[in-house]
């Protein structure tokens, strides 16, 4: 009967089996995620590739510290820039949201001002920051054909740093504010600085020369 050495030879070690694909792959996802948060639309790839990314790791990492799998640094790697690319995606989509509702802001404040100032809603700030209207006295002038000429002179000068083209509604009043008459003038591309003079209220009847001497000259809108 064969004797049964007392000498067994030692148990081979366990080494960690392969599986560090997924730290390296969670490393990758996790750089790439980086790079995309910071670019408009594709951000959102970023995040999406980043919670993979950071799965990914999680699960490299688990397995490496059981050592089942190697790559512990890679997963650790990994999982530190797919957070990192997961946190830029939000601050980086906060940005773009706020930067998108302020242009949209501006564009929605232009159309405002440019219907308010089409429909005569901005009548007061263009006399206050843009043109001046200045009334000359009522006369009436005889013709040499005797027929009787009323007016009165008109002064409109911009006072902006552009180019426009103004229509001017005025009227004339008496002291209970009721209306006279009415008159209208189109001052077309009336530069920087520049200054027109024009007859109006040529068309006041007869009847009403005494109250025009009176009357109160005021603008009551103007379009741009």
């Amino acid at each position: 009967m064969a004797t049964q050495s007392p000498y067994q030879p030692a148990p081979t070690p366990v080494q960690p089996q392969g599986g560090g694909g997924m730290a390296v792959t969670s490393l990758v996802l996790g750089i790439v995620g980086l790079a995309l948060a910071w670019i408009p639309l594709l951000n959102y790839i970023g995040l999406v590739l980043a919670v993979i990314g950071l799965v990914l790791g999680a699960v490299g990492l688990a397995g490496a510290l059981k050592g089942r799998r190697t790559g512990k640094g890679m997963a650790i790697t990994g999982i530190v820039l797919s957070i990192l690319a997961a946190a830029s995606v939000f601050v980086s989509g906060y940005i773009y949201t706020q930067a998108f509702n302020d242009a949209v802001d501006e564009v929605n404040d232009e159309i405002d001002d440019t219907v308010n100032r089409m429909d005569g809603s901005a009548t007061e700030d263009i006399l206050e920051n843009e043109l001046t209207v200045e009334f000359g006295e009522f006369t009436v002038e005889e013709d040499e054909y005797g027929f009787q000429e009323p007016s009165v002179e008109v002064t409109f000068t911009n006072v902006s740093e552009e180019t426009e083209s103004y229509t001017v509604t005025v009227e004339a009043a008496d002291a209970d504010g009721n209306r006279i008459a009415e008159d209208y003038f189109y001052a077309s591309d009336l530069q920087a600085g520049q200054s027109v003079t024009e007859k109006l209220f040529t068309l006041v009847l007869e009847d009403d020369f005494d109250a025009m001497d009176s009357a109160e000259l005021r603008v009551v809108e103007v379009t741009a």
